[in-house]
């Protein structure tokens, strides 16, 4: 009987491997931009929310304390939120960072109506969607309390 030496193949071909990285390529020129996309967005409506939340914050106070909104503003009309005067809000625990854009939250009250001021490096419309991205000049996005967004027009 005649010995025959079986050949088995293992591994992959070279063709297959090219085949292989084609598509994760394509995949991750797909998936990146999006998930930038859904990051960006995520930080402006978390951003929209803290908003939200510091106007609550200094409703609940002026309705719990019985003060006015200018006693809770401070001197003037605007109140920055930093550490300093963040304990003229008690009703909030820290000090709030903007997430998609540098600066402070500018607490103000307006015809009796408490507004939050901040930059974004995106710029948003009424719903709080991101229309554009300015990262060099930032867009000033202003928050009315009962109103909803205030998105600058270009």
């Amino acid at each position: 009987m005649q010995n025959k030496m079986k050949k088995t193949k293992k591994g992959f071909t070279l063709v297959e491997l090219m085949v292989v990285l084609a598509i994760l390529g394509i995949l991750a020129a797909i998936a990146i931009p999006k998930y930038n996309q859904v990051k960006a967005q995520a930080a402006v409506e978390a951003d929209i929310n803290t908003a939200n939340t510091i106007i609550h914050a200094a409703r609940m106070q002026v309705l719990l304390n019985d003060e006015k909104e200018t006693e809770v503003t401070g001197s003037g009309d605007t109140l920055v939120i930093t550490d300093d005067n963040v304990a003229n809000l008690k009703y909030l625990e820290s000090t709030p960072n903007v997430q998609s854009g540098s600066g402070s939250y500018t607490l103000g009250v307006s015809s009796g109506k408490f507004t939050i001021t901040f930059t974004s490096k995106h710029t948003v419309n009424q719903d709080g969607k991101i229309t554009a991205i300015n990262p060099t000049t930032g867009t000033t996005i202003t928050i009315t309390e009962g109103s909803g967004i205030t998105a600058p027009t270009e």
